[in-house]
């Protein structure tokens, strides 16, 4: 089963303790989030930025792209595949 949440919820689920963050743990213990074997209990965000970064290279990987960036500390590991469709540019 794909469980896609809304960002509000996701980042909702890091910074405290509540309904987000308990929601989120009770579907990575059966499911994958965004996409099978994208994220889940052995790849979790640090934070909202990373659920941004983690999102984006999710979708360059369904759709057998590429995710361009300057960003030195997005994380392709988060992802499953991501190491192959991060392109991280060097600085202007």
């Amino acid at each position: 089963m794909r469980i896609c949440f809304g960002t509000n919820v996701l980042v909702g689920a890091f910074p405290a303790r509540g309904l987000c963050a308990d929601l989120l743990r009770l579907v990575l213990r059966e499911h994958s989030l965004l996409t099978p074997g994208v994220l889940g209990p052995d790849r979790l965000p640090a934070g909202p930025s990373q659920i941004t970064d983690a999102h984006l290279l999710a979708l360059a990987v369904d759709h057998g792209g590429s995710l361009v960036t300057l960003d030195r500390r997005l994380r392709a590991d988060l992802v499953a595949g991501g190491a192959a469709a991060l392109e991280v540019l060097d600085g202007v």
